[in-house]
């Protein structure tokens, strides 16, 4: 399943509220961008090409919405 087929079927299910929807992809197309936002994601983010990048934009994200949550993260 496509990634914009799993936002499209996570948006139509019967829950409130809609779970927090973050998209990670290799497209830097700015129409998948605007897609996946037409599609109700949360979030858009280009998937950095080192690792460390990738570790600082997951601690951002995770930072982010385990925070509003109320989530646990690994520094509770």
């Amino acid at each position: 399943m496509h990634g914009l087929d799993v936002l499209r079927a996570v948006r139509e299910l019967p829950v409130d509220p809609l779970p927090v929807m973050i998209v990670m992809t290799t497209s830097t197309v700015q129409a998948d961008r605007d897609r996946a936002h037409e599609l109700g994601c949360t979030e858009f983010h280009v998937k950095p090409m080192g690792f460390p990048d990738f570790i600082v934009l997951m601690e951002g994200i995770l930072d982010r919405w385990l925070a509003k949550t109320g989530a646990p993260t690994a520094m509770n």
